[in-house]
């Protein structure tokens, strides 16, 4: 798993909201669409609008004191429970990140691509996520997956997720 993400490095926040843009314009050519303990945007919100006040009150701050005025300070693996083998390798891979892949909010029109797929990292708190596993949990529009480990899914538990991915397709 390493070698992949050094040569292809992932920018989960910035792909959240763009993919949700993307799938919709191209929905007719995707058959699923993966959110992996992830934001899943609805039109008109940000990422700050599913966050509370205080976190992106600091996160705003962050950015203005560290970041350029515009980069936020990664947040640690421990914050999302990556387990203790290989927190220092996410910690070292990790980057400052656009405070406006936070705050841009997304417009959507409602089409959806035919099978839409939840997955849960249900092993970490407080996980902003809950709230969408809530959503989705038992709306038949979706399909929903709950994998018990912290937030970095492909790192703590990655036979499990390609077991889920392939079962997917």
């Amino acid at each position: 798993m390493r070698g992949i993400v050094k040569r292809c490095p992932l920018r989960p926040f910035v792909w959240r909201q763009v993919i949700a843009g993307v799938a919709e314009r191209l929905a007719g050519k995707i058959y699923s669409l993966v959110y992996l303990d992830a934001f899943v945007p609805e039109s008109g919100k940000s990422l700050f609008d599913y966050l509370p006040a205080e976190q992106s009150g600091q996160m705003r701050t962050d950015a203005a004191q560290n970041g350029e005025g515009y980069k936020i300070t990664p947040i640690p693996a421990a914050a999302f429970a990556v387990n203790d083998r290989d927190a220092a390798w996410v910690d070292a891979m990790c980057v400052k990140h656009p405070l406006a892949t936070f705050e841009q909010k997304l417009a959507l029109s409602g089409r959806q691509v035919p099978k839409q797929v939840y997955i849960l990292a249900a092993g970490w708190e407080p996980s902003p996520f809950q709230q969408f596993a809530a959503r989705f949990k038992d709306d038949r529009g979706w399909q929903f997956v709950s994998i018990d480990c912290g937030h970095d899914v492909m790192v703590d538990r990655p036979e499990e997720l390609a077991d889920v991915l392939i079962g997917i397709a």
